[in-house]
Parts: C-alpha cells; sequence; structure tokens
C-alpha cells in the first residue's frame, strides 16, 4: 500500500483513546521514526507551567493557530523532520485540515490513517487508563470532542482531518486485532 519512494510518511488522526497511541508505538517496532504534533503543544504548555490536560491541548492549540496560523503545529513539526531524516516516518495528531494539507504539499507520499473505534468503549478506554480526559461521564466526554471539531477555522477541526483520510481502522476489538489491521494496512 505504501509507495517504495525514498521516504514513507504516515500521519495519525483519530478520535480520543481510539488507539493511535498504540497504532504509533506499532508502527515504531517496525522500524519507523517518530514525531507528534503534539509534542509542540507539550513544550509551549511547559513552558508557560500549564498542566497537561485535554481541554489545555485544545485552548494551547487555539491560540498558537490564533498567533502563528493553523498550519504551525505541522510547521514546527516539519522542521524538526527535516533535521533528522529518515526513510520511514509516522507522526501522530493531525488535528486541523492545513497541517494535513501542509504534510501534503511536502510529502507526496503522505497516506492520513485514521483510528477510530465507538465512543462508549473509547470512554472506558480513558478511563482505564487513568484519565477520564476532563470527563467524569460519558456525556461530558462527548461534550469535550465536540470541542474538537469547532466551527472557528484556528480551533481544532477534528471530523474535517477525519475526513481527509486515505484509510481508516477500527480499533474495536483487542490490540492484537489493531496490530493486524495495521500489518495488513502497511
Amino acid at each position: 500500500m505504501l509507495s517504495s519512494s525514498p521516504q514513507s510518511i504516515i500521519g495519525l488522526t483519530g478520535t480520543n483513546a481510539s488507539g493511535k497511541g498504540a497504532a504509533a508505538l506499532f508502527l515504531t517496532e517496525q522500524g519507523y521514526d517518530f514525531y507528534s504534533l503534539s509534542d509542540v503543544l507539550r513544550q509551549s504548555m511547559a513552558e508557560k507551567g500549564i498542566a497537561e490536560t485535554r481541554l489545555s491541548f485544545i485552548d494551547i492549540g487555539t491560540q498558537l493557530r490564533q498567533e502563528h496560523g493553523v498550519d504551525v503545529l505541522a510547521k514546527k513539526t516539519l522542521e524538526k523532520i527535516k533535521h533528522r531524516p529518515s526513510k520511514k516516518i509516522v507522526v501522530d495528531s493531525f488535528r486541523h485540515p492545513s497541517e494535513v494539507k501542509l504534510f501534503r504539499a511536502h510529502y507526496p507520499n503522505f497516506i492520513l490513517l485514521c483510528i477510530d473505534a465507538p465512543v462508549e468503549l473509547r470512554f472506558e478506554r480513558a478511563k482505564h487508563r487513568g484519565r477520564a480526559e476532563n470527563a467524569d461521564s460519558l456525556e461530558q466526554f462527548i461534550h469535550n470532542e465536540k470541542l474538537e471539531s469547532s466551527k472557528n477555522l484556528q480551533a481544532q477541526q477534528l471530523q474535517a482531518t477525519l475526513a481527509l483520510a486515505d484509510h481508516t481502522l477500527l480499533n474495536h476489538d483487542n490490540l492484537s486485532d489493531l496490530h493486524q489491521q495495521l500489518q495488513a494496512f502497511l
């Protein structure tokens, strides 16, 4: 499925607690170098002394897009990639269509992979891993997700980003099933 060009770039997008991190880990075990657009947010939050919560990620992302352009996270990540070239790269946390557009402009072989799962299962996974993502109930979890699909062009636009995916994997079973799907994708 992936091109035999000198560089393979897989971007990951998906809903909260769908298994993007597990997919990224699997790909790194297959020899992919890992980058995350969220690392730009983590750095900004650390510099400002802001705790990492789901809502603070959303707020800082919107603030950075307002101050530096809607593709700021992609630009900063591309700069990191440029300084550490690799044949196989996975980039996590695409949450805005402009980020996808910029990567597609730089890498003709860029593939956006969406990982998804039913919302009830994702909420249970988030609780199980010890972080209910600022949500004590399924209703709050769903409400918080809606914040990631804002009509504000400088905020996260997760649903619009998911619509740009070249492929979608449904992670509704166990880790072994997800790994099998990822192996078939590769």
